[in-house]
């Protein structure tokens, strides 16, 4: 499998180049893993290993002093894709802590995107006209290796900018890794001018290896048994003492005072703050025109978030469960404890309409944020 990685070299790789072994048995080490867990080997995580194997020895390969031209230029990227809770998040940490070098990122893709755009926005106006070129440049002084974890375009703005930016990030050499739950063609589906999308779909399907993780398991619903409840349904008198109770208990505040932080010079206000516990509604949350800078302020400002009334959401509410998902994405990469009311369980929230799709991730994410194993460490 190893010379997929040099498919768009003409040269020939010697033998003996190829025999050099990577630092890392990522099967062994997934094995290990998997054991303490209690868990048995997936197939379908094996088989997806085995190319995030050949990338590690691509990686020692560019490392070694034979510094191989073929190893240098002629790698590809690697995408993964594949329903939610099916391992990929979970592959990408076993072959980011063997990567062998010190120039690598991980980073969940949403947090990638708002470092772009508030870059652009620091640079003087007469610099902006090669600001992609300017950005990746600073980027390629501490990266090599660059890691996203759950890759989607929700944004115009990203959709206009993303094959520059990922153009530029190979010229440069960097090896870019890529886990999303749509495969390239179906990325943005729907989304506002996806013409603009049509040259990153074809850089993904000339310059990466494409790799769908199968399964019919979604594992972060197992060994799921919680500590405390922190999702009540549904939505009646007892749901609110739940929220007064869970935001008093965990915050230790005598009283609700409001509370608020500041985004780009805007204000977002909540309910209540007490430290570093938030107590907030999705109408305050995802039925004002926020967005991912918000939620990400958020998941930084707080360790627990209390929100209550949480609706089954409905096509016409679309833009709500969107932000609803960017939310939860923000708490989960951030291990932010979340405790919420909703009107319905989680797999029953958003069943129909634009992006329902991708919501089942979220679903995903909030079954697991129930757990006694979350946040962990």
């Amino acid at each position: 499998m190893l010379k997929k990685f040099f498919a768009r070299s003409k040269k020939v790789v010697p033998q003996e180049t190829l025999a050099l072994e990577p630092v890392v048995d990522l099967k062994a080490q997934y094995r290990s893993d998997l054991k303490l867990k209690g868990f048995v080997a997936d197939s379908y995580q094996l088989a997806v290993l085995e190319y995030l194997q050949d990338l590690l020895a691509v990686i020692r390969l560019r490392q070694s002093d034979l510094n191989l031209v073929q190893a240098r230029h002629a790698v590809k990227h690697l995408y993964i894709y594949g329903g939610v809770g099916h391992g990929k998040s979970m592959l990408m940490d076993i072959f980011f802590q063997a990567c062998p070098i010190e120039k690598k990122r991980r980073v969940h893709f949403h947090a990638f995107m708002k470092e772009v755009h508030e870059f652009f926005h620091q640079l003087e106006p007469s610099q902006r006209h090669n600001k992609v070129e300017r950005l990746v440049n600073e980027i390629s002084r501490s990266v090599e290796v660059l890691c996203f974890d759950e890759l989607h375009i929700t944004d115009i703005a990203d959709a206009m900018i993303i094959e520059r930016l990922f153009r530029c990030l190979s010229a440069k050499e960097i090896i870019i890794i890529m886990t999303s739950n749509r495969q390239p063609p179906d990325l943005y589906k729907g989304g506002v001018l996806r013409d603009q999308l049509l040259g990153f779909v074809d850089f993904l399907q000339t310059h990466s290896e494409i790799v769908e993780l199968k399964g019919d398991i979604d594992y972060r619903t197992l060994n799921n048994e919680k500590a405390e409840q922190r999702y009540y349904f549904p939505l009646n008198n007892s749901s609110e003492d739940f929220i007064l109770h869970s935001f008093l208990a965990h915050s230790r505040a005598d009283k609700l005072t409001p509370g608020s932080i500041q985004v780009y010079g805007r204000t977002v206000k909540f309910n209540a703050v007490h430290k570093d516990v938030l107590l907030t509604s999705f109408a305050q949350l995802c039925q004002k025109n926020l967005a991912a800078a918000d939620y990400l302020k958020i998941a930084e400002s707080f360790k627990i978030v209390v929100m209550s009334g949480v609706p089954v959401l409905t096509p016409e509410r679309s833009h709500h469960a969107k932000r609803f998902e960017t939310l939860i994405d923000a708490l989960y990469e951030h291990k932010v404890l979340f405790i919420c009311s909703a009107e319905a369980p989680p797999t029953t929230l958003y069943l129909h309409g634009e992006g329902s799709f991708e919501f089942q991730r979220t679903v995903s994410r909030l079954m697991e944020m129930q757990a006694d194993t979350y946040p962990g460490s």
